[in-house]
């Protein structure tokens, strides 16, 4: 709609780039009159379900999503970034741009369904996830953390290290890549160094309208708690044990009284929120009483059909909010899924 607007205004209303975006305007209005920021997030909101999903997608579909997956993957250098090939953007469409929540995602999904597929593809499949650790790699900032787009000073938000974009490149790094040590090592230190006083972190993209700052602890501490529980796993650290329990007290103590989470302490419960914290919590085995608790109230949802009632904690600069409808299908299928192999 700007760009719209700023050629109408420069003398150009009868050009036919104008009339494709009015059109495109035209086509993207919802029912109640509004219109989303995005209109396409297919691959951001594909691996969301893929990796909530796990060894239950059915069979049939594993060979197709794969390869459209695959055939997302940029093979040369963009454009607009100039950032080299092997990332991932968070849509299929023209507009996107490869960054380092979308890459990781795709990374390990596919990493997931390797074995579910032909030798031809899973050779495919290596490629692709060696090209784009090698993005990744690149990618580090000097303070050890990973920006969405692009590698800089840590200043400006597009090449500003963020908490939960890091997790999520150490997660796929130690997952597919854990011979690169140092550098994961520099990522848990910039965590460490990024943990507030009372165990919480901070996401970059995503927020809570009634929070404080309109921030969202919530989503960017169970996000990292992810990659926590996978790395005192691999290597018992004492240190990082300290973090991560930190960080599961931090979730537990904002618990609301019905049993779910908002954004942050004492804000309005929500699917997305509410399933975060419960994964997060099972992945670090912390706190069965708060686990449960969150459970009951998802099922809860579940039961009162409103588990697909969708929160705007999507979060871009200049205050634009936005709401993804998948978000606590995905979000709450994960915790649930993961929740019943606890009692399996």
């Amino acid at each position: 709609s700007f760009v719209t607007m700023s050629l109408v205004a420069a003398g150009h209303h009868e050009s036919p780039v104008v009339k494709e975006a009015v059109r495109f305007l035209q086509d993207s209005v919802r029912p109640d009159g509004s219109w989303p920021i995005d209109t396409n997030l297919a691959t951001w909101t594909t691996t969301l379900s893929l990796n909530a999903l796990n060894e239950d997608l059915p069979g049939e579909a594993v060979e197709p999503i794969v390869s459209w997956l695959l055939d997302q993957q940029y093979q040369e250098v963009h454009p607009y970034t100039n950032a080299d090939p092997g990332g991932w953007a968070w849509t299929d469409l023209s507009g996107g741009v490869p960054d380092a929540d979308d890459t990781p995602g795709a990374i390990l999904v596919l990493s997931q369904l390797k074995s579910r597929v032909d030798s031809i593809t899973q050779k495919r499949i290596d490629s692709a996830i060696s090209s784009a650790n090698i993005w990744l790699l690149s990618l580090q900032n000097r303070d050890g953390g990973w920006p969405t787009f692009c590698r800089g000073w840590g200043k400006l938000p597009f090449d500003r290290s963020s908490p939960d974009i890091t997790a999520h490149v150490l997660r796929a790094l130690m997952e597919t890549q854990p011979e690169s040590k140092r550098q994961i090592a520099r990522g848990f230190r910039f965590l460490d160094r990024q943990q507030r006083p009372d165990g919480a972190w901070l996401p970059l993209w995503f927020g809570n309208q009634f929070a404080k700052e309109d921030e969202n602890p919530v989503y960017g501490t169970s996000r990292v708690l992810l990659a926590y529980a996978v790395e005192h796993e691999e290597t018992n650290s004492t240190e990082r044990k300290t973090r991560m329990r930190k960080g599961c007290e931090f979730l537990s103590s904002i618990q609301n009284e019905n049993g779910g989470w908002g954004g942050a302490k004492d804000v309005v419960s929500s699917v997305e929120e509410t399933a975060l914290a419960v994964d997060a919590l099972i992945a670090c085995k912390s706190d069965p009483e708060a686990i449960q608790r969150g459970l009951n109230w998802l099922i809860h949802q579940v039961e009162e059909g409103k588990i697909s009632e969708a929160s705007p904690i999507g979060f871009y600069f200049a205050k634009l909010w936005y709401y993804e409808k998948l978000y606590p299908l995905s979000f709450a299928t994960s915790a649930l899924r993961n929740a019943l192999k606890l009692v399996l």
